[in-house]
């Protein structure tokens, strides 16, 4: 198995009062501890991650930001939890279709669908994201996954 994690997903990780901080933590955690396989995010991911951490923390949340740049290999602050995947333009046109297809019914962003393209360009099996517009395009999990359950959504 092999799992990409969404802006919600560091997002909650980092901030205390987010209302998907403990399951994020716990989907990090079971990350770490290679409960996913592979773990992977993107380049665009990773840019709406730290914009909104700052938009909604202003200059008090410079320290996650660098929690979250080690998290990803930016820095030596921390062991890295995930991989991260360059963007290139032909994932953004491939990205423009499925935008096209989805934003009505889904309400997905363009990010979302370059999340959607680089999953399949890759194998990625699913997706860890607090975002129910994946629901029925791929694998979301939502919770810390246990070896003895699977999936908790």
């Amino acid at each position: 198995m092999s799992i990409l994690l969404d802006t919600g997903v560091w997002f909650g990780a980092l901030h205390e009062r987010d209302k998907n901080h403990e399951a994020a933590q716990g989907i990090l955690a079971a990350c770490m501890d290679g409960a996913h396989g592979p773990v992977y995010t993107t380049s665009d991911v990773m840019d709406e991650a730290f914009t909104l951490v700052l938009a909604r923390t202003g200059q008090s949340g410079w320290g996650m930001v660098q929690a979250l740049g080690g998290l990803v290999g930016f820095t030596d602050a921390r062991p890295t939890v995930a991989t991260v995947l360059e963007v290139s333009r032909t994932a953004q046109e491939d990205a423009w279709s499925v935008f096209q297809e989805h934003y009505e019914g889904k309400g997905l962003s363009l990010t979302d669908c370059t999340t959607l393209v680089m999953m399949e360009w890759y194998g990625i099996d699913a997706i860890a994201s607090f975002d129910e517009g994946f629901d029925g395009l791929v694998e979301r999990i939502s919770r810390r996954m246990t070896v003895d359950s699977g999936p908790i959504r």
